[in-house]
């Protein structure tokens, strides 16, 4: 649009001054005050054509000018989210470092309760004739959490595995506690069922082979399984408690 007024104007000046010149160059015996009218006008459209220019230059300044800010700001946002990728990044380092540092201080402390356990004898064994009711010559873990986490001692009384402790547990313990019995019994060659009574969970090994496995939380539930076996027989229980009734008992017999 403002193109088209600068080339109306331009045309309106071109006009004026054909008028003008035949006016002055061909001995026109018009009035003085046209002659000063169309001066006037020429002078007056010459001036609107200046301010036309001024005003298009202007503008494109303005508009340079808006596109260098932009480019500035553009660059400048850059900048500050090249420093925030930056500044997160490290951040991201610090908190890997931090968990770093907690999971070894941990690790050390679980080192450090292990260290601390007592130096036990091998496990004794001995000979049970015939069938066997109730476990006996067991050695029994105490720890705290359900999941063997922090070392609290041996049972004084391990066998026979049968254990009710309400809703209380071993050395003042209550919920969130784990206990592991392990012996090394004679068993009479045949087959021989096995029974485990508990509240929560637990996993019964025999012969270091997993035949149970209810480590799943739950009230008191009664498993049993059957296996032929002859000779001495590593049995080890493992035993979780979380909330609530906390009871475990162990028992074998021979049943052929």
């Amino acid at each position: 649009m403002n193109k088209r007024k600068t080339g109306l104007i331009l045309l309106a000046v071109l006009m004026i001054g054909i008028l003008l010149a035949g006016f002055t160059g061909c001995g026109s015996q018009k009035a003085p005050d046209e002659l000063s009218q169309l001066r006037n006008e020429l002078a007056q459209l010459q001036k609107q054509l200046l301010e036309e220019k001024q005003e298009q230059e202007t503008k494109k300044q303005k508009e340079a000018e808006e596109a260098r800010m932009a480019q500035v700001a553009a660059s400048v946002a850059e900048e500050k989210l090249i420093a925030f990728e930056a500044k997160l990044a490290e951040k991201e380092k610090e908190d890997r470092l931090a968990q770093l540092e907690k999971d070894m201080a941990k690790l050390e402390a679980q080192i450090a309760a292990q260290s601390n356990q007592p130096s036990w004898p091998p496990l004794p064994v001995c000979p049970y004739p015939g069938s066997v009711t109730i476990s006996a010559n067991f050695r029994a873990e105490v720890y705290k959490g359900d999941n063997f986490n922090e070392y609290v001692g041996l049972l004084p009384d391990p066998y026979p595995i049968n254990f009710d402790w309400e809703y209380g547990g071993p050395f003042g313990l209550t919920n969130y506690f784990s206990v592991r019995w392990e012996g090394t019994p004679w068993l009479e060659s045949g087959t021989y069922r096995f029974r485990v009574r508990a509240d929560d969970g637990f996993r019964l090994y025999v012969g270091n082979q997993l035949l149970l496995d209810k480590w799943s939380p739950g009230t008191t539930r009664t498993f049993e399984v059957t296996r032929s076996l002859s000779g001495y027989h590593n049995v080890r229980l493992e035993y979780r408690e979380l909330t609530g009734l906390s009871k475990v008992s162990l028992s074998w017999e021979k049943i052929q």
